[in-house]
């Protein structure tokens, strides 16, 4: 019985290969009609399969493209903040520079002696703002030294010293009080804060010239030198005292974004 089937399925095989061979051979396109029979059959789904694996592949690279553009994004961003970071640095550094090369030129255009500081720390009291630099006793500062910026622009004067650092207070200060005069008609009055956010020239006498728009700079006296610039007069104003007048002065520098001064270390300035 075994002998039976084993013949058999070895016929059957060789039979089917036999078909197989000859449907494929197609001598004088006998199986033609068949074979198109097959493929109208098969041909719809054919055409589905080859259909969906091309939207597949769609699927597949959309998939990849939108990995590749976060990717791509992503160092974009990390360039960005990159550049940005840079470009900080660069402009930090093109304002020390600046200051530096003021600094070079004050000692070449007149006779000062300085000390230039980095503003480390900024108080804010009842009294008004004062600052802390980094230099002190050991660097020869002293108090009541002006403290400029640029080429004699003064903006405060130094209150208290430290072994290595000292304590500014601005122009603004109520209790800065610096001789001044006026650059044009030698108009002579005191140059203090008033609460602390402005700079007022006051005891002028009443029949003293001074106008809008004229320069005020230091009289000079101890340890202050001559002819340092203070600011322009904005606007000139009765005082409670009919002797005198006052005026408003605007100065050139604005003291929040001070970050480097310069102590003057002598008195001899004269423009």
């Amino acid at each position: 019985m075994k002998n039976f089937f084993k013949k058999n399925f070895f016929k059957f095989v060789f039979v089917a290969v036999g078909l197989g061979f000859v449907i494929f051979l197609n001598p004088r396109d006998f199986f033609s009609p068949a074979r198109e029979v097959f493929y109208l059959f098969f041909y719809p789904f054919e055409k589905s399969a080859s259909f969906f694996s091309w939207k597949i592949a769609d699927v597949k690279n959309v998939i990849f493209s939108i990995n590749d553009l976060k990717k791509e994004n992503e160092m974009l961003h990390e360039e960005n903040l990159k550049l940005t970071a840079e470009n900080i640095a660069l402009r930090e550094a093109r304002k020390e520079n600046e200051i530096l090369r003021q600094e070079l030129d004050l000692s070449v255009k007149v006779d000062l002696e300085t000390e230039s500081g980095e503003i480390l720390n900024r108080v804010f009291s009842a009294d008004g703002e004062y600052a802390i630099i980094d230099k002190g006793k050991r660097n020869g500062i002293a108090s009541g030294m002006p403290v400029i910026v640029g080429g004699g622009i003064m903006v405060g004067k130094v209150e208290d010293v430290f072994e290595n650092s000292a304590r500014v207070i601005f122009l603004t200060h109520p209790q800065s009080a610096i001789g001044a005069v006026t650059d044009e008609n030698e108009t002579k009055g005191i140059v203090k804060g008033d609460y602390g956010i402005s700079i007022v020239m006051d005891m002028i006498p009443e029949n003293d010239l001074i106008s809008k728009g004229d320069k005020v700079v230091t009289l000079g006296g101890e340890k202050i030198s001559r002819r340092l610039f203070l600011g322009t007069v904005e606007e000139v104003m009765a005082s409670s005292d009919p002797l005198f007048k006052k005026a408003i002065i605007s100065s050139p520098v604005d003291l929040n974004k001070l970050r480097f001064v310069f102590v003057v270390k002598n008195s001899d300035y004269e423009k």
